[in-house]
């Protein structure tokens, strides 16, 4: 945005116009980290070098400008927070208890228990005493 023009013939590398005119190094964007079971909507727009929470929804045709907390659900344009997926201690013990990293044979043994977090998390203490 700061150059003259936006055109990748004065851009060093290869382009599809095949024409060399300077070869300024290109400058990329920041990156986009996105969370664990993060679901994004149709046509969101996420700029550059957000960051995106574990368990995070991000509403169809969203324009997200700012970082989002884990389990936030987010909508609009520009996006904001319409509510918290979970509270605060249930989301603090999802977070800890990780369950994406988990091999098959524990999501197998709990998945039966993910349509109740409460019950997910009670299940996993108990199966740690």
């Amino acid at each position: 945005m700061n150059m003259v023009s936006t055109s990748p013939v004065f851009l060093k590398g290869r382009n599809f116009l095949r024409k060399h005119y300077a070869a300024f190094e290109y400058e990329p964007s920041k990156t986009v980290v996105i969370g664990n079971d993060v679901w994004i909507g149709e046509n969101a727009y996420i700029k550059a070098g957000i960051t995106i929470g574990d368990g995070a929804v991000i509403g169809a045709h969203a324009v997200i400008t700012h970082d989002v907390e884990p389990y936030a659900v987010m909508a609009g344009v520009p996006a904001k927070v319409l509510y918290k997926r979970f509270d605060d201690e249930i989301m603090d013990q999802l977070l800890a208890i990780k369950w994406w990293d988990w091999p098959d044979e524990k999501l197998e043994k709990y998945g039966k228990y993910f349509d109740n977090p409460e019950q997910l998390i009670s299940k996993i203490e108990e199966g740690s005493r």
